[in-house]
């Protein structure tokens, strides 16, 4: 779920978009389809209800998961149906900011939580922040389809990264998800205080552990690069939090929850990515720096090579700059792909931290597999010439 500033109305309220992207697993086919309304809990910064906002579903169909669609294991294995909920809220300006929230239940059965007696009885709820309205602040968005399938016995890389149209820092990092619902009230509308109880783990289960103690996850808080092993086939509750920063100050949250699928097939080999000179690099500021970037795949798979950052103009990777901005072509090929990167800061861009650009390879196995490169370009002040002579 995540927001966007839209105006403030000629009360003097303020008025958001709320977006709301659900992926539902719909193998095996689906019983109870998707609700045609959903109800939203805007809530003040203590908790108590602010007001109920019904919001419709604008659309829905089954998407195709990354990859390759010709993929055997995912046409045994895979269904993926997509809602899009859009709405409006209206809100009184409040230093405190507001919660929105909305709950729905029951999940399928999921290995690494609890159940009611062998039936799912844990539901969801789904959680933003907006902060003080007055910064008329818009959330980050997740992107792509989160989607995430996996071999057994195969340490597997996801991508989880959001944008940021008004360019603050995103941190990333996992989280325990909230339930929501019950078999008894499957679709609750909000109560008069929040509620954000957290899902319940199965013995030898947590959120920083969701395939158990034998199994493994990380992720970067800079780039949400992630590492996920499994040992044991089966469905996984896994959650991934962004925190949104603007100036060293937290502003909000937004979170994606979702499953992960293992399935017990023959691991994809990732595809390799590089720079043919480095990935740090100190430069004067006025100076050009161009290198290229390679992805190339080992078993002969399409691999798409994309690159992201502040000093490429995308949001989300880091403050996007006002100065000169950078060049590289996304592009793919088979089994390699090439785009050159070129930079030539301003002279007023010297800092002594470091930009950051960061490069992604994504092949088109089965399951895909992706790789990246996280490049540093430092920019001292520039110096210019040392002696004139005419």
């Amino acid at each position: 779920m995540n927001y966007e500033f839209a105006y403030v109305n000629a009360a003097g309220n303020f008025v958001y978009k709320v977006t709301f992207n659900v992926y539902r697993d719909c193998f095996g086919g689906v019983n109870v389809p998707l609700d045609s309304e959903i109800t939203l809990g805007v809530y003040t910064s203590d908790g108590n209800i602010y007001n109920r906002v019904k919001i419709p579903l604008i659309i829905k169909n089954n998407v195709d998961p990354p990859g390759s669609i010709d993929c055997d294991i995912f046409k045994k294995n895979v269904c993926i149906e997509y809602g899009f909920y859009e709405g409006f809220i209206e809100v009184a300006p409040n230093t405190s900011g507001y919660q929105i929230t909305y709950s729905r239940c029951c999940r399928n059965f999921q290995d690494n939580l609890t159940d009611g007696g062998g039936s799912p009885d844990q539901g969801q709820t789904y959680y933003c922040k907006i902060p003080d309205t007055s910064l008329k602040n818009n959330s980050p968005t997740f992107y792509g389809v989160p989607s995430p399938y996996m071999c057994n016995n195969d340490t597997t890389s996801f991508l989880f990264d959001a944008i940021d149209k008004d360019g603050d820092s995103l941190v990333y990092r996992f989280m325990r998800p909230y339930q929501g619902g019950s078999l008894g009230a499957v679709s609750p509308d909000p109560p008069n205080t929040i509620r954000l109880d957290q899902v319940v783990y199965k013995p030898g289960y947590n959120y920083l552990n969701p395939f158990g103690t034998a199994g493994y996850i990380d992720i970067d808080a800079r780039t949400a690069h992630t590492h996920f092993y499994s040992p044991q086939s089966g469905r996984f509750v896994v959650g991934v939090e962004v925190l949104e920063y603007r100036n060293g100050v937290l502003l909000g949250n937004i979170r994606m929850d979702l499953q992960i699928l293992v399935l017990d097939c023959t691991p994809n080999n990732a595809p390799d990515i590089g720079s043919d000179k480095g990935s740090r690099f100190t430069i004067e500021a006025g100076d050009a720096l161009c290198f290229d970037v390679t992805a190339t795949d080992p078993d002969g798979d399409r691999v798409k090579l994309n690159g992201r950052g502040g000093i490429l103009g995308s949001p989300g990777s880091g403050p996007t700059i006002s100065g000169t901005k950078a060049t590289f072509r996304d592009t793919s090929g088979i089994p390699t792909a090439t785009s050159e990167f070129c930079w030539t800061p301003d002279c007023d861009m010297a800092r002594s931290i470091p930009y950051f650009v960061y490069f992604t390879a994504e092949d088109d196995g089965c399951p895909p597999k992706f790789n990246n490169l996280d490049v540093e370009i430092y920019v001292t002040p520039f110096v210019g010439a040392k002696k004139l002579i005419g």
